[in-house]
């Protein structure tokens, strides 16, 4: 009587299981590639010998070659902030705050993908984005919307509103 011992995992799912880890491998090596190097630990420090030079011949630093500090950097203009300090999260959240009291049965701007127009114009923000507006009837219409804020960070002001 003999019984044969079935091989519980065939070759097909071993193999399948190695091109996985295989591909999670150049994965990581592909990514290791792109990671920025850390000058700090290079190993050629480690590789390369101290030199001694004679207390006699060391020469006091000269001005030029001490170290000086970088003066700061001074600070770039963000370009989503108007000079009164209104962002254009702010304004997005009026706008979007404006159109649901105007369209009390449905408002969906499409920040992501129908954004058609966001720029800092003087003082004042101005949006342009695609929305879907619902009417009492639950009838959905594509749309338009342009908004303009200004005023100051603390007190965003609707300046302008068209739903088209």
């Amino acid at each position: 009587m003999s019984t044969q011992v079935s091989n519980p995992e065939p070759k097909k799912s071993r193999k399948k299981m190695w091109l996985i880890i295989a591909g999670i491998i150049v994965v990581f090596a592909i990514i290791g590639a792109f990671m920025p190097k850390d000058d700090n630990t290079s190993s050629t420090a480690a590789t390369t010998p101290a030199t001694t030079t004679p207390a006699a011949t060391t020469a006091a630093p000269t001005p030029s070659a001490t170290k000086t500090e970088k003066p700061a950097p001074t600070p770039t203009p963000r370009d989503d902030v108007t000079p009164s300090g209104v962002q254009v999260y702010d304004a997005r959240d009026l706008c979007d705050t404006y159109a649901q009291t105007q369209f009390p049965y449905g408002y969906k701007a499409h920040w992501i993908t129908g954004n058609l127009a966001e720029r800092i114009e003087e003082d004042t923000v101005f949006l342009k984005v695609q929305a879907t507006i619902t009417n009492q009837y639950k009838a959905k219409r594509d749309a338009n919307v342009e908004c303009r804020v200004g005023g100051t960070a603390a007190n965003p002001q609707l300046v302008e509103f068209n739903a088209y």
